[in-house]
């Protein structure tokens, strides 16, 4: 029998919602049931509840219907569905599913429609679920629990009702526990945001509604988000409140300020004592809050009560240098991009603050380094305090090697030396956690508020009146937090600035004076001098990036600010690499040349974009990563010595071992190219910069496609009509806008001029129909042919003159020009209109078409005259120069001979003087292009290029055939390669012969076939956020079957011609080389500006009579040679090879097949 108590508590309960659903059954008619249930209940077991019922508006779809109060502490929450319906999330509606989706991030909720009641606990599955028996309608006092003895029931709702935060004792159960916590919290101001914004302010005869959260962010803005990025305010203010409340009352906890059943403002004054700016936030941000939002943000106190920082600390004593990483990753991955915030590991910085120090006591004459009572230390974006943390280490270390007695007075005479600052809140509540502690383990009488912390925005002018705080009185601690931060900035000589900037591209507008200059000040903005008066073109538009401002400022700071005074200084950051070698950083390299004396440059990634994991030192980081060091030790007139080092080791300790040993003199720099301009990375040991360039020889480049969405694009066109027909026949607005994800220059409503060459006038999507325009084939990545949707509605960027200069015979160059690639080829060759990131999947890269928009090929003026010349007459077309440039480059041996070279962004291309190597790398070349293109071009059936993709299968020997079915039902996500019986498996299907080498081809060190599977059959890229990407094929298609054979044997025939490849290029290079001096000479290089641009398309108007004939642009002025002129041709004649072993002669060879 049950309990009789429980039998009495639920017959009362059916009695009474039997009364109420005969007028009504929604479920407002059970909720005084339930709440009259549920508080009988907790007065049984003492607990004395109390269900606070949260706004019952329509428009809140964030907010329980309860929250719970137990014993002076909210426990839980309550939400009620009314009867019948589903209270698990399979069965949710929309509305339903999008209220649990944030309500799932609670760790104590209960949800009931009176029969089923379901305890959640953080999680998508119940952690109990128990039914009553009967119906609600019907059984009335009848109503039992299912159990003989009730204790299914009452167990759940002593769970609920009892519930406590478990101590917190580890950093992964610190931040899966607050993280859910916050993403609720941010919600809910939203929320309340948009209920303030909807309520009338009422006139001056009438009360005014409070708006609390809206005034907060009104003076608060400026704070929490000194920039937006273009997002939206009330969200930005949402996040930072959420992330400032959170991290204050963190600090409080591990300064053991008690939080359960207090006040914020208690909470606040005692943190105040020792984290002033923090402790004032805290109160500002919660002294206006209700006592209804205050019991939201309860459950959050509880959890951060329940955390053992000590515990914490003991496991892990390092514990908070990866905390606010940690925690954006688990609360918002794309703010944490966003916002660039990529903590400094511990031993990273502690090395570079050990090189920055030889540097001071070896250029500066700071024979205490760090610890010289002349050195002033600023660290401009500080994020969670590791540079800081570990100076003082440092200095500490270093003056108790003369007794321990000099520990803690090193520190504190450098404390009022040190200055940080930081603009995030969240930041800079973990930095004075971690620097407190530092302090504490060096056993020094010097407190926090002795060194010079700021919560600043660096980049703010500081000439100007704060715009910080101005709704604060003066004297107020902020107030004057953010005057000395000011003064700092005007004032402060600075001997030593280092720092891990954020990074982040496209920030224009936030570089504040450093990016636009001053109100009425005619000077120009420092960032000027990273530019070149508007020599660089579109490439400046790289110096719109966060980490480039920073590098401004501080280079201000420190070399020019006071150089009347005092000019000497050093700068060291850890930031992306691309200033190293950019196109558009030529500006900012001449800049350091100019003014410092020496620099070094320690790059952390030579592997390249997108490094192993085993070799990052920033796990999460995929870019390459450099130190660079500069220092000005005098006034030079002469250029800076600049050297080079990289970390090569095969794992992450290899290359800090490899750190650990530099030293400013070691013997393991390089020097970097000297030019004003030039890249800072390594002179070649070899010829390198004798080669002409690629984007020389074919100076006219193009971006690829960027769609920006990556739903316009599928291996099959009948999937992107699909997904037109879903997008174009949705009539929810907002919905469509989802689907369609929507940037700055693509929305459903706005009109876009179509591409070139349709006849269609500006439209935009609203008015697009269910027919999907024809898809149309492009080279999506290496050897991968996909279709995209080519309506310029969808298209961010579609490279108009791609589309416009599709031209029959058209052949398109890939380079990675503008980053480091991995393994394999160093150009890719197509028919096709390339994607953005056709080559490495990410990064960029550049095409560069061989034929111009009048059908002229697209060569650097004068080039082929001149290489006609030097091979005695032999005819060179552009083609013959595409040809010679595969047969150069595009193979893996080229990428491993150059390897070093290949630091420095661009490919070279050594161009023979040998016209019988010109004529064996032609053979070579077209047959290699002949492939890549699928049998598009070069083709000439007589020497073995038959034409299509099928005839490039049927030329691969032994034929490689489809020797199993892919099963009917399969989608098979991996290749398993079979190395004796030569097959690839996946799933049932086979395929046979594949050799090793085919299976393992790689471009840029992506596994071409696995990349080519994976975009088939694998789950969408992350870059996939538009329900449109979940329309894709559910099995294998046939006709993937047939383009996989063909994707097999193009990569056969490209293995086949690496050995040949592989001794031709070591033949050129033993042999005379037509060098970027020869072609100076000649007048072909350097490269007229003209020829940066596509020669016209010829004009569809009758031309000007007498006009017929004329060129579109000048002759160049290397003319054919002729039987009166003498030759300065620097190769020998045609028909005659040199020996490179002896001066003997070589009859001429045949004609023969292509390889």
């Amino acid at each position: 029998m049950p309990e009789e108590w429980i039998r009495a508590l639920v017959a009362d309960f059916g009695s009474e919602c039997r009364e109420r659903l005969r007028v009504s059954d929604t479920e407002a008619s059970i909720s005084p049931p339930v709440v009259k249930l549920v508080e009988t209940f907790g007065a049984r077991w003492k607990l004395s509840p109390r269900l606070h019922p949260e706004y019952p508006l329509p428009e809140a779809r964030v907010r329980p219907d309860y929250a719970v109060e137990t014993s002076g502490r909210i426990t839980g929450f309550l939400e009620l569905k009314a009867p019948g319906h589903d209270v698990t999330p399979d069965g949710f509606t929309k509305r339903d599913r999008e209220q649990w989706e944030l309500m799932r991030r609670l760790p104590n909720v209960l949800y009931s429609n009176g029969h089923t009641w379901s305890l959640y606990r953080g999680g998508s599955r119940p952690l109990r679920t128990v039914r009553l028996d009967g119906d609600l309608y019907r059984s009335g006092s009848r109503l039992r629990t299912r159990e003989a003895d009730g204790a299914a029931f009452r167990d759940l709702l002593q769970d609920f009702l009892g519930w406590q935060p478990q101590p917190i004792t580890t950093v992964g159960q610190l931040v899966a526990s607050i993280a859910p916590l916050c993403q609720y919290l941010r919600e809910e101001v939203l929320e309340q945001l948009a209920l303030e914004r909807r309520a009338p302010d009422g006139s001056r005869s009438q009360r005014r509604v409070p708006k609390p959260f809206t005034a907060l962010a009104h003076h608060w803005s400026k704070v929490l988000f000194p920039s937006t990025d273009g997002q939206d305010p009330d969200h930005l203010f949402a996040d930072r409140y959420t992330q400032t409340i959170a991290f204050a009352l963190l600090l409080a906890r591990i300064e053991n300020v008690p939080l359960t059943g207090r006040n914020f403002g208690d909470v606040a004054r005692e943190l105040k004592a020792e984290n002033t700016v923090m402790g004032r936030a805290l109160q500002l941000l919660t002294e206006t809050v209700d006592a209804e939002f205050a019991r939201r943000i309860d459950t959050l106190v509880q959890v951060i009560d329940a955390v053992n920082w000590e515990a914490i600390r003991a496991q892990k004593p390092d514990a908070h240098v990866h905390l606010y990483e940690n925690f954006l990753q688990k609360y918002d991955r794309e703010l944490r991009k966003r916002s660039g915030t990529y903590y400094t590991p511990p031993r990273l910085a502690r090395e570079m603050v050990r090189f920055t120090d030889a540097v001071l006591r070896t250029r500066l004459g700071c024979v205490e380094g760090f610890a010289d009572e002349q050195v002033t230390i600023v660290d401009p974006a500080m994020g969670t305090g590791t540079f800081l943390s570990e100076i003082i280490d440092r200095v500490a270390e270093e003056r108790s090697r003369r007794g321990e007695g000099f520990r803690g007075e090193a520190v504190e005479q450098l404390a009022g030396r040190l200055i940080g600052f930081e603009r995030q809140m969240a930041a800079y509540a973990v930095a004075q956690m971690r620097i407190t502690q530092t302090l504490r383990e060096q056993v020094t009488d010097t407190q926090l508020g002795d060194l010079r912390l700021h919560l600043a925005d660096t980049l703010a002018d500081p000439y100007e009146r704060a715009t910080l705080f101005t709704f604060l009185p003066d004297g107020d601690p902020l107030v004057e937090n953010t005057r000395k931060a000011d003064w700092i900035k005007r004032e402060q000589k600075v001997t030593v600035m280092i720092s891990n900037p954020p990074d982040r591209e496209r920030a224009e507008g936030e570089g504040g004076w450093v990016e636009k200059g001053r109100e009425d000040d005619d000077r120009a903005p420092l960032l000027d001098d990273f530019r070149l008066g508007g020599r660089n073109g579109v490439h400046e538009n790289k110096l719109k990036n966060l980490y480039v401002y920073f590098w401004r400022w501080a280079t201000f700071k420190v070399f020019e600010q006071h150089r009347s005074e005092s000019d000497r200084g050093i700068v060291a950051f850890i930031s992306t690499a691309g200033f190293l070698s950019g196109p558009g950083f030529r500006g900012m390299r001449k800049y350091l040349r100019e003014t410092c004396s020496e620099g070094w440059i320690i790059d952390l990634s030579p592997e390249g974009i997108q490094p192993p994991m085993r070799t990052r030192l920033f796990e999460g980081v995929q870019q390459p990563l450099a130190i660079a060091v500069f220092v000005r030790s005098r006034a030079d007139t002469e250029l800076a010595h600049i050297r080079y080092v990289a970390l090569d080791g095969s794992t992450r300790d290899e290359k800090y071992a490899q750190f650990e040993a530099l030293e400013p003199d070691s013997h393991q720099w390089r020097p970097v190219r000297q030019d004003v301009h030039a890249p800072c990375t390594p002179t070649p040991r070899g010829a390198w910069d004798t080669y002409p360039s690629l984007g020389d020889l074919l100076p006219w480049t193009l971006p690829g496609i960027l769609p920006k969405r990556t739903w316009v694009y599928s291996p099959d066109s009948d999937t992107l009509r699909s997904r037109w027909r879903r997008l174009t026949t949705e009539t929810d607005i907002a919905e469509k806008r989802a689907l369609f994800r929507e940037t700055q220059s693509r929305t459903v409503d706005r009109q876009v001029k179509p591409l070139p060459g349709a006849a269609q006038r500006r439209r935009s999507m609203l008015e697009a129909g269910p027919e999907c325009p024809k898809p149309v084939l492009f080279a999506f990545r290496p050897f991968d042919r996909q279709w995209i949707i080519p309506d310029n509605r969808v298209l961010d960027r579609c490279s108009p003159e791609l589309w416009e200069n599709r031209a029959g015979g058209q052949i398109h160059i890939v380079e990675k020009h503008s980053g480091r690639f991995g393994d394999g080829p160093a150009t890719l060759f197509t028919a096709l209109m390339p994607d953005m990131d056709h080559f490495a999947g990410w990064g960029g890269g550049r095409v560069i078409p061989l034929l111009q928009k009048d059908g002229t090929s697209n060569v650097v003026p004068g080039l082929l005259q001149h290489l006609c010349n030097s091979y005695g007459g032999v005819p060179v077309t552009g083609e013959d120069l595409a040809a010679y440039i595969a047969a150069i480059t595009a193979h893996p041996g080229f990428r491993s001979r150059f390897d070093d070279e290949l630091t420095t962004n661009g490919v070279r291309v050594p161009l023979t003087g040998d016209v019988a190597l010109w004529s064996e790398a032609l053979h070579i070349g077209r047959k290699v292009i002949w492939a890549s293109t699928f049998g598009e071009r070069f083709v000439d059936p007589v020497v073995g290029r038959p034409g299509g993709a099928r005839q490039v299968w049927a030329t691969a020997q032994p034929e490689i055939t489809y020797r199993r079915q892919v099963g009917g039902d399969e989608l098979p996500e991996r290749f398993v390669h079979d190395a004796e019986g030569l097959e690839i498996h996946f799933g049932q299907g086979v395929f046979g012969p594949v050799t090793q080498e085919v299976r393992e081809y790689r471009v840029s060190g992506q596994n071409v076939l696995d990349g080519w599977l994976k975009r088939r059959t694998g789950p969408p890229s992350r870059r996939a956020v538009s329900q449109l990407d979940h329309i894709r094929p559910d099995r294998w298609l046939p006709a993937w079957s047939e383009e996989l054979q063909h994707v097999l044997a193009v990569l056969w025939h490209l293995v086949a011609l690496q050995p040949a490849q592989d001794e031709l290029l070591e033949s050129v290079l033993a042999s005379p080389l037509v060098s970027v001096d020869e072609l100076q000479r000649r007048n072909v290089l350097p490269v007229p500006h003209t020829a940066r641009r596509s020669a016209p398309a010829p004009a569809q108007s009758d031309p000007i009579p007498g006009t017929e004939g004329i060129e579109a642009r000048e002759p160049h002025a290397v003319r054919p040679l002729t039987a009166e002129r003498d030759s300065s041709a620097t190769a020998p004649k045609p028909g005659l090879r040199r020996n490179r072993k002896s001066d003997a002669t070589q009859a001429p060879r045949k004609k023969r097949q292509d390889p």
